[in-house]
């Protein structure tokens, strides 16, 4: 039973070069795990200045020429110095690190929490529909399948026709 589709890349502004999207945090934690292993390895041998100009360097120089339009949002994504690039990687990327409130400790998942066991991801049987969510077991009548505080009509009510 399909019950909604995936909204898409788009929904969420992909293209606006402006804030970070779902590859730039990848790439950008891949990049981190490389700059790691280089500062970890050469940091000592050339001394906190130059270490510190060549983390500038790649911040700046090095990111503009490999992300393009994409480098201000990927750069949001770096610390202010090498030193704290380890830190990212030990809070789980740079996701985690640049959104911090999206981890919330037990007590407050039991307080506000709902238990989402009811759906999983899927690619839809119906003719391109693509993916979308699908329920994991029979449901009861009127049981809740998802909580939604909104529906996006991002063309009006024009949305809503068919």
């Amino acid at each position: 039973m399909e019950l909604f589709l995936d909204f898409g890349m788009e929904y969420f502004g992909y293209d606006d070069t402006t804030k970070p999207n779902i590859d730039d945090y990848r790439k950008m934690d891949e990049a981190m795990e490389k700059m790691v292993g280089f500062f970890n390895k050469h940091a000592e041998s050339l001394g906190e200045k130059a270490a510190s100009e060549v983390y500038e360097f790649m911040k700046k120089n090095v990111l503009d020429l490999t992300a393009e339009k994409r480098a201000p949002a990927a750069r949001s994504l770096l610390p202010d110095t090498y030193h704290g690039l380890q830190e990212v990687i030990d809070r789980g990327g740079s996701a985690l690190f640049s959104n911090p409130e999206v981890v919330r400790d037990p007590d407050w998942l039991k307080m506000n929490g709902y238990c989402q066991d009811n759906l999983v991801a899927g690619v839809s049987a119906i003719e391109h529909a693509g993916r979308g969510a699908f329920a994991s077991r029979n449901m009861k009548k009127g049981e809740v399948v998802s909580p939604m505080p909104l529906v996006a009509l991002n063309h009006g009510r024009n949305a809503l026709a068919m």
